[in-house]
């Protein structure tokens, strides 16, 4: 890992900022990291957390940061870190939620922090929280959502026929099992990318974006964007308000809250590149490319899945005015309740006498 270290989340026992990769720990499979935390699943379903732990969102049993990786829980198959809370999902499908709970989002029932992981959901086969929001999709395809906004203390129903949800800076992106995808939030600055500045939020209809996505990749800085089957890196947003296409042959991407300190693409072929500032501010193409010592391991699934993909698969329908399109009627039923029951909508004062301070500046590379 590298990049900043202010609390201890690179994992390499030391606080001293990162430009070259440096090693961590081996048998990884999965790893989730975001703002000053950061997790990861071993071969033998291992979790293991580090990093800042103001309100236990590493769920090691304290409150005390870690500069090397603690192990949590066994048995996990999935973890999504968010900012001051995370959630994670065991082999029998159950979810565990810890952190931070001033807003319900952990979706026990309280708004009481947790510092050890605490079990909220059954049959859960994708989680994730921006440490305010959380939200699980159930095996049936089932979208749960809770926390701030209008989402209570406990899992709601938001929409159906659900395969992944990101989560972005007050914005949230959804691809539906038939590959489209969809988003609502804010988007003062064309984050949703649906060709306005108007803002979308559930239990409005969320908008569709585009066909043919496999992954939605959520930015910290007004940018988001999509990767389709065939590998066509698209981004939106920072007054962009419809994708625009970035490049190709995209295997993964990342855009982080300090765009060209922490922002890459890594291709199909295993090369790694970061944008530099001008680059994506212009929206061009990453040009930095970045050593790891030993190469990159792809993923065998995802490289599997890619290779298959081809020029012939369904085109990308960019988004415009006259062309987004929102879900069914029957899906839209589907909030029908949430929105009697849930709207106009109060939230929960915290126990605590203010919410979570601001992010920890990024210290100077120099």
């Amino acid at each position: 890992m590298w990049g900043n270290n202010d609390c201890g989340q690179l994992g390499d026992g030391t606080k001293t900022y990162r430009d070259i990769p440096v090693k961590i720990m081996d048998n990884v499979v999965s790893i989730s990291t975001r703002w000053d935390s950061s997790g990861a699943i071993t071969r033998d379903g291992s979790l293991y957390m580090w990093g800042c732990n103001d309100y236990g969102q590493l769920g090691d049993g304290t409150k005390t940061d870690r500069d090397i990786p603690v192990k949590i829980m066994d048995n996990v198959v999935s973890v999504s870190v968010g900012r001051y809370a995370s959630g994670a999902i065991t082999k029998d499908r159950s979810l565990y939620m810890w952190g931070y709970n001033a807003w319900g989002q952990l979706g026990n029932g309280t708004i009481v922090d947790e510092v050890i992981p605490v079990k909220v959901l059954d049959d859960v086969v994708a989680v994730g929280t921006n440490g305010a929001t959380s939200a699980a999709i159930t095996s049936n395809g089932d979208l749960y959502m809770w926390g701030v906004d209008i989402y209570g203390y406990e899992p709601t129903k938001i929409m159906s026929n659900v395969r992944d949800i990101k989560f972005g800076d007050d914005c949230y992106g959804i691809i539906k099992e038939d590959g489209s995808l969809y988003m609502w939030g804010c988007n003062d600055y064309g984050q949703l990318g649906d060709g306005t500045t108007e803002g979308r939020y559930v239990p409005d209809v969320p908008v569709k974006i585009m066909d043919n996505v496999r992954n939605v990749i959520m930015g910290e800085y007004n940018i988001n964007g999509a990767i389709t089957n065939n590998g066509e890196l698209y981004l939106w947003g920072t007054g962009h308000l419809e994708p625009v296409r970035i490049m190709d042959n995209v295997l993964a991407a990342s855009i982080s809250m300090t765009l060209y300190l922490n922002s890459g693409v890594l291709t199909k072929d295993g090369r790694l590149y970061e944008w530099d500032d001008n680059d994506m501010m212009a929206f061009g193409a990453p040009t930095v490319e970045i050593t790891i010592p030993g190469g990159v391991a792809l993923p065998s699934a995802i490289s599997a899945q890619s290779e298959e993909s081809s020029s012939d698969s369904v085109p990308v329908l960019t988004a415009s005015p006259d062309s987004t399109q929102p879900v069914s009627e029957s899906e839209a039923a589907d909030q029908s309740d949430l929105k009697k029951r849930q709207f106009p909508y109060t939230k929960p004062t915290p126990l605590k006498p203010t919410p979570p301070p601001a992010h920890r500046p990024h210290p100077s590379k120099t």
